[in-house]
């Protein structure tokens, strides 16, 4: 009852496996997603990537599908940032539109027009991200609306590997 008063649930660098989260609380969270249609998120960190989500009930609700062999940390420090490519999908999502006219707030009001008709422009103005959580890529079904400019998943079967997912809605 109490989550039906909210929209979304959105995780940030949350061990689903740290003992906090009951099994019935997990129960609830695929019941509020999967029967009352509200929203689930992971914001994936370097403490607790997805790959805490593996094997755990929750993991059904991931738009990804999680690498098993990334344990949330790089070999190698990353010095090198990027700016996230958006895609098709996440130019026309009203989602990445609202977001771009956000970042815009505090600039001219033809700026935040200009940042909700072209929400790609904007994100290449913020500051550049440097981690991400590899993936094995989109679950059949999900939308990629946001992707690495270079990395790219683990190649299947002889097919070319597509660009890794950073932003992914189910």
């Amino acid at each position: 009852e109490e989550l039906s008063r909210f929209d979304v649930v959105l995780f940030g660098d949350v061990d689903p496996r740290g003992g906090w989260l009951s099994q019935a609380q997990m129960t609830m969270l695929l019941d509020y997603v999967g029967n009352e249609g509200g929203g689930f998120g992971v914001v994936a960190g370097e403490r607790f990537g997805l790959h805490r989500y593996l094997g755990t009930p929750l993991e059904k609700l991931l738009a990804v599908r999680i690498d098993p062999e990334f344990l949330g940390r790089y070999e190698s420090a990353l010095v090198s940032g990027f700016h996230p490519v958006i895609t098709r999908e996440g130019v026309a999502s009203g989602l990445l539109r609202r977001a771009a006219a956000s970042a815009a707030v505090g600039r001219t009001r033809s700026a935040a027009a200009n940042a909700e008709a072209a929400p790609d422009r904007v994100f290449d103005e913020l500051p550049e991200l440097y981690w991400l959580a590899r993936t094995l890529g989109p679950k059949p079904g999900a939308t990629v609306y946001m992707e690495h400019p270079s990395m790219r998943t683990r190649p299947e079967r002889g097919q070319d590997p597509p660009p890794a997912p950073i932003l992914v809605g189910g």
